[in-house]
């Protein structure tokens, strides 16, 4: 059994395989994370590097659905590459590499000396000598590999295709975070649907009005574009404003009479 605690990296959630199962469940991405988050707890603490076969039970994908308290999920797992199926076992692929017991060590180790080094920024350790030191393993590493990280390589700059740029410039700017990649990665993945740059651009335009209309242009209530372009399609809805007015409805109100009456005199 494993430490009572595991590794999240911060890109986690913004990765696109938490995006694609969270479009084959129809889920929000945070969701999917949280159930990730308590599947991987449940394997850090039942199994051996992430093999199922060393667990005393037999567990199939209907358990790992139970776990998750969602139908389908250890299918859209195996999509997404994050879970491998062999006839002895289910696998998590590079488990040991986040969670094992060697990975954690690492993390802890790592912890440990950027607090020492931290300690010896701040003046805890005045008092003791260089020469009194040991010099920790990742201090004599550093050491030998210094020449070499002298070499910055040069910055890539990520590149969109320009019609992605073209619908991206039109979309409705909204409050809150809008993450332009995972926008790009939902494009790409209508593109192989055999949906059509322009369609996409079109209902770009469609809600784009419509949101002028609403008065919801800078607002929370304009949906993220990874949404807007995703398995849902919200791009081919009309997304046409109602101009009729409804049985008592108050939102339609009649346009200002300025004729003065007949017999009227000022």
């Amino acid at each position: 059994m494993a430490s009572s605690w595991i590794k999240i990296e911060v890109i986690t959630p913004d990765k696109p395989e938490i995006y694609q199962i969270a479009e084959i469940l129809k889920l929000d991405p945070d969701a999917v994370l949280g159930k990730l988050v308590r599947l991987w707890a449940w394997a850090d603490q039942q199994t051996v590097d992430g093999h199922t076969s060393c667990n005393t039970m037999s567990v199939t994908k209907t358990a790992i659905d139970r776990i998750t308290f969602t139908s389908g999920f250890a299918s859209a797992l195996i999509k997404a590459g994050w879970l491998l199926e062999s006839q002895q076992a289910m696998i998590f692929p590079n488990f040991e590499r986040h969670n094992g017991n060697s990975s954690k060590k690492r993390a802890l180790t790592n912890r440990r000396v950027s607090e020492h080094r931290q300690g010896k920024r701040s003046g805890n350790a005045a008092g003791v000598s260089r020469h009194d030191q040991k010099r920790l393993p990742e201090e004599e590493r550093e050491k030998e590999t210094k020449s070499n990280n002298n070499i910055v390589p040069p910055a890539v700059e990520k590149k969109y295709p320009d019609e992605f740029e073209t619908l991206w410039q039109q979309y409705p700017a909204r409050e809150g975070s809008n993450n332009k990649i995972n926008a790009l990665s939902c494009w790409k993945a209508r593109r192989r649907e055999g949906i059509s740059d322009a369609a996409m651009l079109e209902g770009t335009r469609r809600y784009l009005k419509f949101c002028e209309a609403k008065g919801q242009i800078g607002t929370a209530f304009v949906m993220q574009t990874q949404r807007f372009l995703g398995a849902g399609r919200e791009f081919a809805n009309a997304w046409q404003v109602s101009t009729a007015c409804g049985k008592g409805g108050l939102d339609c109100l009649p346009e200002p009479d300025y004729s003065i009456p007949e017999g009227f005199r000022g």
